[in-house]
């Protein structure tokens, strides 16, 4: 596992490329790197990655959405915790393909090559590890899928999602616009977030997201522009 301390080395690199790529566009100081920088600092004294993103009250029979899974980790975590139904979705292919492979004998996780959406399409991701942005430029790029999250629930028949996990590297703003805009939030019953603050705009299009998911579901915690989990309210 990552240690807290390369985890804090590797959000400071990956700020530092973002405030130099934002400085260029004119809208750096409008980013605000000292809320994540604060919150950071908590959330890795807190021991947030252990204490909070795969502490649920979950069963085997729920299914939940890795979007942004990366290398299949927290998917892995989950798994073996709970043994859900778990759909992983990444888009990079090199990614993707890993996580297949580490899955390849678990009926449960099923890896999808594309990401989520408000409709199907394909957009530019700059490649760079975990940092992986439509927003931050990478050495290397690559097309990528895009899936209709409400099409691809439909096909599938999920009514019910116990757990949706967001890590796109700021195309989370997107996601939850549609799904709340659609009343598809109410599908989700957890809702953890990384809010990325590099995305122009970003805290206010934040604060209006947290306004709108109030009136569905509850914060259990939140660490601004680190991760923060929602939980629907009961019916």
């Amino acid at each position: 596992m990552t240690s807290p301390l390369l985890n804090y080395r590797i959000s400071r690199s990956v700020a530092k490329r973002a405030d130099s790529f934002l400085s260029l566009i004119g809208i750096r100081d409008r980013i605000p790197v000292a809320t994540h920088a604060r919150s950071h600092r908590q959330w890795v004294a807190n021991d947030g990655d252990t204490t909070h993103r795969t502490e649920y009250q979950l069963e085997a029979s729920d299914i939940v959405f890795d979007v942004g899974g990366y290398r299949g980790d927290w998917a892995a975590e989950i798994y073996d915790k709970f043994g859900c139904e778990i759909h992983v979705f990444e888009p990079i292919s090199n990614y993707c393909a890993e996580i297949s492979d580490r899955f390849v004998d678990v009926d449960r996780v099923h890896a999808h090559c594309c990401g989520l959406s408000a409709e199907d399409g394909s957009f530019s991701l700059g490649i760079s590890d975990d940092s992986t942005s439509q927003f931050v430029s990478g050495s290397q790029s690559e097309t990528c899928v895009l899936k209709s999250v409400s099409d691809f629930l439909e096909e599938r028949g999920i009514s019910r999602v116990a757990l949706l996990k967001l890590n796109i590297e700021g195309g989370e703003y997107d996601l939850l616009e549609h799904l709340i805009e659609t009343n598809l939030i109410e599908v989700f019953e957890n809702i953890q977030v990384q809010f990325h603050w590099f995305v122009p705009h970003a805290r206010s299009r934040m604060k209006q997201i947290q306004t709108a998911l109030a009136k569905t579901h509850a914060i259990t915690y939140q660490y601004p522009f680190v991760w923060e989990n929602w939980v629907r309210d009961a019916a």
